[in-house]
């Protein structure tokens, strides 16, 4: 055994919640039959152990545990759904979610163990009401993966004796395998849900189960196409919006958002790509002349294009369509128009054959996407700077509060100053799950000018994505403590470009706490140390207090590299006092171009007009005023969050209002009057 196993092994070992003999125990307790497995390994440690008969095996210190599935026991028949989804790729991650989404909403929720390491797969456990005897696999072709093997949904339970050996936590087989939820291992059977045998089969025979591994294959294609540069985004985003709504005339507009999702990865945008949809159905609509996936066929190599139609077939099958898909070159400028286009940049020429090119020779793509719209901005490096004392770690606070709610995502706060009583004070004022807001610090002290800190916090964060859902943003606070104070020197500029480094290889956003200086001056003029500091971020945040509201700031943008932001626009963050916190773009950032307004935007501004007095009405008569819109229930949803609407019910009547007292109402009075 390997040092470096040895010690993984012996840590784990010392943490009393990972004791394998308290879970040896809890399992023993509802009536699973724990075998002892060679140390970091999957293999038994004893023989014949498919056999009930023998037992109950002694563990040693190292061991690792699995369970015998199959098994009968009081509560039924242990069985384990292993989810073989290859990896924390974005095909692998967004197809997964759908998957144990897709499971929960047909069974429940069920206990779940994250097999760790970069592998990332899910075994989810249920009791059967009788044992399945043959061996149960639904497999997918994950095209964007380099490594070959068998992916897909596995059943392990081969009843009676003589049944599949499934690894259980907390052993440690290159990661730890751990519960996804934290569970107390004395009520372990509490969390397991109870399932028909037959049901499960035909969950796993679902239409929809195959209709998910079908776009997964599709869409694993469309990655590595777009990924490596093969083929335009543009041309990705109009044939696959046009199969999925025109040919596959699928109704669920989550399977049309997956399987963007899963194709662009860390650039997909739900609000992006919702407005591209509306428009794909509009031009439908009209008659207009759409770019079909023969487009995308077309510009394949065989054994990529052959995959693709076998696949683009399979999943018409399921859907009762038959489109006959064939090679088809297209030229986007007769197809769209530049009011059409997604905002990113595209080109159709080869991949780059040196290191040295002419841009324009280049595929480079360019999305601008959000984590809030038009507030936040997805995978960019934010500076935010203001006096000591002025609320930049409050309004981080509450901003990281606003991502977690929009995106369902976590966020990490990387506390450098070690002022821990502050930070668990604030994170006081939010009002989602505390586990999804993750404070951390270095145990010695960080510096941005050593290459090997770096390297550890890169190591370390990317870890931290690998063990659960990936972060939408890191806060570091502050820059000041991340140099030790020499902010002066050149240097700093080359290393604050670190955190778009962080922002390109997690797919997260980084927000950086920064000092003003003493002087005078506007703008980034007022960012303390060198000039060279703002030059490395894409956006410069100047936080300000607001004269007549105490509880709420003003970010003004003092630098910025987006087309929707620009120097000046501000942004309010605050929270009134017993309510849930906001972020916005002040009055001035609503007035915008119509075309470019996402739903949300609209039911906001409606909204507003019907509530804007503080009055409590009718929820139907606000209701009656998106007569003219096509709303959805989540759309109508996100803008009422926004604007943290008071909705209650008296006598069986609902009713809606914006407090009078709270921020938004007078702040939006006050734009008005």
């Amino acid at each position: 055994m390997t040092l470096l196993l040895r010690s993984k092994i012996e840590s784990k070992k010392n943490n009393d919640n990972n004791s394998t003999f308290l879970h040896v125990r809890a399992y023993r307790k509802i009536g699973l039959h724990p075998i002892p497995l060679l140390a970091g390994e999957k293999r038994p440690a004893v023989t014949a152990w498919q056999h009930l008969d023998h037992g109950p095996y002694q563990f040693h210190e190292n061991n690792n545990c699995g369970l015998l599935t199959g098994i009968p026991t009081p509560i039924g028949h242990f069985c384990v759904i292993d989810l073989d989804l290859a990896g924390n790729d974005p095909v692998s991650s967004a197809l997964r979610r759908a998957i144990i989404s897709t499971f929960e909403v047909e069974f429940g929720p069920s206990l779940m163990v994250d097999t760790g390491g970069n592998h990332r797969g899910r075994h989810i456990w249920v009791f059967l009401d009788e044992p399945i005897t043959q061996k149960v696999q639904v497999g997918i072709d994950l095209h964007h993966l380099d490594s070959k093997g068998h992916y897909g949904i596995e059943i392990l339970c081969q009843g009676g004796h003589g049944g599949y050996n499934a690894v259980a936590p907390p052993s440690f087989v290159l990661d730890l395998y751990r519960f996804v939820d934290n569970i107390d291992l004395e009520n372990l059977g509490d969390h397991i849900r109870k399932v028909q045998k037959s049901e499960l089969l035909k969950f796993i025979d679902s239409k929809m189960v195959k209709i998910l591994l079908a776009l997964g294959t599709i869409s694993s294609i469309l990655y590595k196409s777009y990924r490596d540069k093969d083929i335009d985004g543009e041309l990705i985003d109009y044939a696959l919006a046009h199969y999925v709504i025109g040919v596959l005339n699928l109704q669920d507009e989550s399977l049309w958002h997956l399987a963007f999702e899963m194709a662009f990865g860390g650039n997909y945008g739900h609000d992006r790509t919702a407005y591209l949809l509306e428009r794909t159905i509009q031009r439908l609509e009209e008659g207009s002349e759409m770019i079909g996936m023969g487009s995308v066929v077309e510009k394949l190599e065989t054994e990529s294009q052959k995959l693709l139609l076998q696949s683009l077939e399979r999943i018409e099958t399921l859907c009762g369509v038959r489109a006959e898909i064939t090679p088809q070159r297209v030229n986007l400028e007769d197809v769209t128009s530049e009011q059409e286009k997604p905002d990113h940049s595209n080109s159709t020429s080869t991949s780059p054959s040196s290191m040295f090119l002419f841009e324009d020779d280049m595929q480079i793509v360019e999305r601008e996407e959000w984590l809030i719209p038009n507030v936040v901005p997805a995978c960019k490096f934010i500076l935010m700077h203001g006096p000591a004392g002025n609320g930049k770690t409050t309004a981080s606070v509450l901003i990281a509060d606003r991502v977690i709610t929009e995106t369902g995502l976590p966020v990490i706060y990387l506390n450098l100053e070690g002022k821990a009583g502050d930070i668990n004070e604030k994170r006081q004022l939010m009002t989602i799950q505390p586990e999804l807001f993750r404070v951390v610090r270095p145990a010695t002290q960080f510096s941005l000018y050593n290459e090997k800190h770096l390297h550890e916090l890169l190591v370390f964060l990317n870890n931290i994505n690998a063990i659960g859902k990936p972060a939408a943003m890191v806060i570091i606070d502050s820059l000041l403590a991340a140099t030790a104070g020499d902010l002066n020197q050149g240097a700093v500029g080359g290393a604050a470009m670190f955190f778009n480094t962080v922002t390109a290889t997690l797919g997260c956003t980084v927000l950086l706490l920064h000092h003003n200086n003493k002087g005078e001056g506007k703008g980034q003029a007022r960012i303390f140390g060198s000039a060279l500091i703002p030059g490395a971020a894409v956006m410069t945040w100047e936080i300000k207090e607001m004269d007549d509201c105490y509880f709420a700031r003003k970010l003004v943008v003092s630098k910025s590299n987006l087309r929707a932001m620009q120097v000046g626009d501000e942004i309010i963050v605050g929270q009134y006092p017993g309510s849930a916190p906001v972020l916005f773009r002040s009055e001035g950032g609503y007035e915008t171009d119509k075309a470019s307004m996402t739903q949300v935007d609209r039911c906001r501004d409606i909204l507003l007009e019907q509530l804007i007095d503080g009055r409590e009405r009718l929820a139907d008569d606000v209701r009656a005023a998106f007569a003219d819109h096509d709303f959805t229930e989540s759309t109508i949803s996100r803008a009422s969050k926004q604007l943290c609407i008071v909705k209650k019910q008296v006598d069986g009547k609902r009713y809606w209002s914006i407090p009078k007292g709270s921020l938004l109402s007078r702040l939006c009075r006050a734009g008005k009057a």
